[in-house]
């Protein structure tokens, strides 16, 4: 009976202590006014269980995920040790060569070549500097160029990257830039098989074919007597070039034009699409015809669309190789790749394809934090300001970034493919028709046009 009154007392000291405290600390039970007690070893007790308890739970998790995370470096270790030594086997294998070609005099010829190609700059008449890095980095996978294949006024020829030689940069690079397992990505086939649709049955096309036909030609809603007409008499007024593209994509092989004209007494048995192309059969050369046709209605729209790229691209090219600037930012990068290659088949190059610029950001830093596009701006930016200014030299390159290469050469080689069959055509068409007008609307003075300005094209282009 004697205990619980002292029980109320410490609950009621604790409410005091905890709710109604004004010094908004925590609270102190060493200097209350109602009774003394020493509660210091108490909460040390309890501190100290509940610490070893946490512990306990927390040390299973740890090694758990500790067991987990050696597993998989292990893992990685042993796939990186395999890498390494396949590796070392294909740099073994390049050694034994490159020793054997030396042996053949290869090596003299490159080095005539590279005082042949001297242009008066840069360290092209001896070899490039080797540079050796304190650990394994990353490489700039550029393809090095041959220097048998430089002209003695190449860009390449007058850099001399040895100017920018920094060991704050070097030191830089291998911070940033030293090798790192490659996390594992797992690859998952997502690919569907479609359905076969079904079709419906004809005498000589195949199922796709005709029903692919069928669609063309109910969406056109033409007769068929009226397109052989618009086609023979190249009547380009009422015939579009959507159109045409779509005959040309969806017209039966000249195989089986001729099959389905041979059977042309069954004509009225005959499904749709197969009808059609009896009616075409008459038309000589139908598929060169159509793909003339094509071009010569789209000769205009591919000079518009050939043109400006092409100016674009020329007057680009010339401000890259004029740019003193934009020289001194190709050293400053050889440099640093030829220290990152160190020890690879790249080492020491002389230049690389200037195509690799734009795969600048695919070589990122260890931590994956940064780039080396990054990396590079910061050290422009930071020792070497003035050469930023090589956007001013190069005007026309955002435009001619624009331009996709591949798409201006198809449609210069497309161009000059045509006109080659258009004179092919031109001269061995002859009107066996009486309404056959290809000849007249195919003259020669369109041919000599489209060549003279497909030949300066070309000429550009190279």
């Amino acid at each position: 009976m004697n205990a619980r009154p002292q029980y109320y007392k410490l609950i009621e000291e604790c409410i005091t202590q905890i709710v109604l405290h004004r010094s908004g600390c925590d609270p102190d039970f060493r200097h209350t006014k109602r009774f003394e007690i020493d509660v210091d070893p108490l909460l040390s007790s309890l501190t100290e269980k509940s610490r070893f308890e946490d512990t306990g739970d927390l040390s299973i998790a740890d090694i758990s995920n500790k067991l987990d995370n050696a597993l998989t470096a292990k893992q990685e270790s042993e796939a990186k040790a395999m890498s390494l030594e396949n590796k070392v086997q294909q740099y073994e294998l390049e050694l034994t060569q490159l020793k054997e070609k030396l042996n053949d005099g290869i090596g003299a010829n490159i080095s005539a070549a590279l005082v042949k190609g001297h242009g008066g700059g840069g360290n092209i008449g001896g070899e490039k500097k080797k540079y050796s890095t304190n650990t394994q980095t990353k490489r700039l996978n550029w393809n090095k160029l041959n220097p048998k294949q430089l002209e003695k006024d190449s860009l390449w020829v007058k850099l001399n990257e040895a100017e920018f030689e920094s060991q704050d940069i070097f030191n830089n690079l291998e911070a940033m830039f030293s090798t790192k397992a490659p996390p594992k990505r797992e690859q998952t086939d997502t690919g569907e098989k479609k359905p076969a649709k079904k079709g419906k049955e004809l005498k000589v096309l195949d199922m796709k074919s005709g029903q692919n036909l069928s669609i063309l030609l109910g969406s056109i809603k033409i007769p068929y007597e009226e397109i052989r007409r618009r086609i023979i008499t190249v009547d380009e007024e009422n015939l579009t070039a959507g159109m045409l593209e779509q005959l040309i994509k969806y017209m039966p092989e000249p195989e089986e034009i001729k099959r389905l004209a041979e059977l042309k007494d069954e004509y009225n048995d005959m499904a749709e699409p197969e009808q059609f192309a009896v009616t075409m059969s008459s038309i000589k050369r139908l598929g060169p015809r159509l793909n003339t046709m094509l071009f010569k209605m789209r000769f205009p729209e591919l000079v518009a669309d050939i043109k400006p790229d092409l100016v674009a691209a020329t007057e680009a090219c010339d401000e890259v190789r004029n740019s003193q600037k934009f020289a001194k930012l190709l050293e400053l990068l050889l440099l640093m790749g030829n220290y990152l290659n160190t020890g690879s088949r790249n080492a020491q190059s002389i230049g690389f394809d200037i195509s690799f610029l734009t795969k600048l950001e695919n070589t990122k830093s260890q931590d994956g934090s940064t780039t080396m596009l990054h990396f590079l701006a910061q050290v422009l930016e930071e020792k070497h300001p003035d050469i930023l200014g090589f956007i001013e030299e190069t005007i026309h390159i955002d435009k001619a970034a624009r331009v996709s290469s591949e798409t201006l050469q198809k449609n210069v080689a497309s161009m000059g493919k045509q006109l080659k069959q258009l004179e092919t055509d031109l001269k061995g068409n002859k009107a066996v028709q009486p309404e056959d007008r290809f000849p007249e609307v195919m003259k020669i003075s369109f041919t000599v046009e489209a060549a003279q300005y497909n030949q300066a094209v070309m000429y550009n282009h190279r």
